[in-house]
This record gives C-alpha cells, structure tokens and sequence, in this order.
C-alpha cells in the first residue's frame, strides 16, 4: 500500500513538472510571435493557453494578459483590450506597465482603465460598509424592540397596566395601573380582614353576638372574593391587551412575525405561539 501511495506522489509531480515545462514553452513561443507582431496569431495561441490557467502561476498569467491585451489595443480591438486589461488588474490591481517598453498610448489607456477599476472598487467598498451597518443598525433596532415587548409583558405581569405606560400607551396605563392597585390593596386588605373576622365569628360565644359576627365576616367574605375576581380580569384583560391589541410594529420597527399569535386550527383548536430569540 505505501508503495501504491509513493508511485502516485511520484506520478502527480512528473505530471505537474511536464505541465509546468509545456506552459513555459509556449509562454516563450507567444512572446516570440509578440515580437514579431504576429498579433492575430498571439491572441488565438492566449485564448489557448488560458484554457488551462487553473495550471498557471499568477505571474505567468499576468504576462499572457498583457501580450494579448497590447496586441487587441494594436489591432484596434479596444473593448476586448479592456476585458484582458481588466483581467490583470483583477489579479493585480496594483499593477503597472514599464513606461521604457511600453507605448504612451497603451499606458494612457490601461491608466485611465485602472483608475475607472480603482474607483469602482472604493464604491463598492463603501456600499459593503454602508449595507454592513445598515443591516447592523436594524438587528440591533430589532432586538432592541423585542427587548422592550418583554419588559412591557414582565411589568405588565407584575402589575396589570405598567406594560401600557411602559409602552407609551399612557391613557390606558394610568386606567389599568390605577384600577389594579385599588383591587389589589382591597385584596389584600380584606383577605386579612375576613380572616380576621372568621376568627372572630368562631371564637364567639354570646348568642346574641353571634349572628353579628357573622354578618361581619360574610360582607368581609364577599368583598374579599370581589375584589380577587376584579384583580384577575384585570390582570388578564392586561396580558391579552399587550400580546394583540398593543402595536409595537410601528412604535418599535417590530415585524409581524416577532409579535404572539393566535391561530386557528380545525384539527388542534386554537393555538398560541409567540417565538422569543436567544
């Protein structure tokens, strides 16, 4: 098996060095016919050559486009000159020719090209950028808004109201906040005092107290459980105001998508679903 892999190595660089020998034979012949301003003749024998360019250095493939493209600039052949002028620059944007073997018209020309291609990539590279932060901006604009729908909903969870004023909604807020401090106090309040008087109604020994004492804890009793019920309608009417009846799309650039919803289904009933992102 080693000598299978060793035979194959050997057989991979034999190959390559021939590839690499034949490419610079005919890169030499092609400079040749350049010489000899065989132009017609260099442009074909480039085209050939550029078939295998995936075997070819940079260096290498540098050259090929600036004998073919100073030949197609000779044979008035200019749109063709810029795609083979382009192709250097898009190897080598830093490229430039030798003033000593070049003709001014050909370095006027490719100058011009390199400074159209050089600005080119300055505007493309500023719109990146721009698209870049742009994009940036709105993910953090996005998150920044479901941040606020989650603490509306957990001030709203905590007092029925709170999530509206945090959410700008003041009218309502103050409503809501308002009505939910009362029935909560008064919950509270009378869950103390009806125990109380319960307590006050068991311990009771004079009849004629008694029915008083009663009395007593049972308006206690009713009030209490009033005031409990009013809380939880409140405190639900709360919720459900925020998950679909508060717009925060337009207060907070939130999608349709990032905000709860409620879906009917002919096969599961009706379905709530609301997708928070980590």
């Amino acid at each position: 098996m080693k000598n299978i892999f060793t035979l194959f190595f050997i057989i991979v660089i034999l190959t390559l060095t021939v590839n690499a020998q034949d490419t610079t034979g005919i890169l030499d012949s092609l400079k040749q016919q350049f010489e000899t301003f065989q132009f017609t003749r260099v442009i074909s024998s480039a085209d050939s050559l550029l078939l295998n360019k995936a075997l070819m250095s940079k260096k290498q493939l540098i050259e090929i486009y600036k004998i073919k493209a100073v030949s197609e600039f000779s044979l008035l052949e200019e749109e063709n000159a810029k795609r083979s002028f382009t192709s250097i620059l898009n190897l080598d944007n830093n490229f430039q020719f030798d003033s000593t073997k070049t003709s001014p018209k050909i370095i006027s020309f490719f100058d011009e090209l390199k400074n159209n291609y050089l600005t080119g990539l300055e505007t493309q590279k500023k719109l990146q950028v721009q698209q870049d932060t742009l994009f940036i901006s709105q993910t953090i604009e996005g998150r920044t808004a479901e941040e606020n729908f989650r603490n509306a909903m957990v001030r709203s969870l905590l007092l029925p109201g709170m999530g509206h004023l945090y959410a700008g909604e003041k009218t309502k807020g103050i409503i809501l906040t308002s009505l939910s401090a009362v029935s909560l106090s008064s919950m509270i309040y009378f869950i103390f005092d009806a125990n109380k008087k319960q307590d006050d109604y068991q311990s009771e020994t004079d009849p004629n107290l008694i029915a008083v004492k009663y009395n007593d804890y049972n308006n206690s009793f009713k009030l209490r459980n009033v005031s409990i019920i009013t809380f939880a309608v409140l405190w639900i009417y709360s919720q459900i105001d925020i998950l679909f009846a508060t717009d925060f799309s337009e207060k907070e650039n939130i999608t349709f998508s990032k905000m709860p919803q409620l879906k009917y289904n002919a096969l599961r009933g009706i379905q709530f679903s609301y997708k928070f992102s980590l």
